[in-house]
């Protein structure tokens, strides 16, 4: 089961995307990301397998990441071959524009 928090506000934001996934843990996942559009307006994604701790450990200094937008998202890996197994690089959330198409689009002919 996913479970997917998102805050804009005056406040910083990705301590409180964070403690709102956190009370999302008892759903299950094996993985977690945050993306945030910091104070250059350029988009950060960072996300781990495993437990919220170790995408809060992979996390830069709060200050490096300070933003007033962002958006967490735990995942359960249950659908795709091999999916059952966590890994960082499929964790949410996902940016396709700096990754290609998106799988799921059907391409033109």
């Amino acid at each position: 089961m996913c479970g997917i928090v998102g805050y804009i506000g005056k406040r910083s934001a990705v301590p409180i995307a964070i403690e709102g996934i956190k009370r999302l843990e008892y759903r299950g996942y094996d993985s977690a990301g945050v993306a945030l559009i910091n104070t250059e307006n350029e988009l950060n994604i960072y996300k781990e397998s495993g437990k919220i701790i170790e995408l809060e450990r992979a996390l830069p200094k709060p200050s490096l990441i300070e933003s007033k937008l962002a958006i967490a998202h735990t995942r359960l890996a249950s659908t795709a071959p091999g999916s059952f197994s966590p890994q960082s690089e499929k964790a949410a959330p996902t940016d396709c524009h700096r990754r290609g198409p998106h799988p799921c689009r059907k391409r033109p002919r």
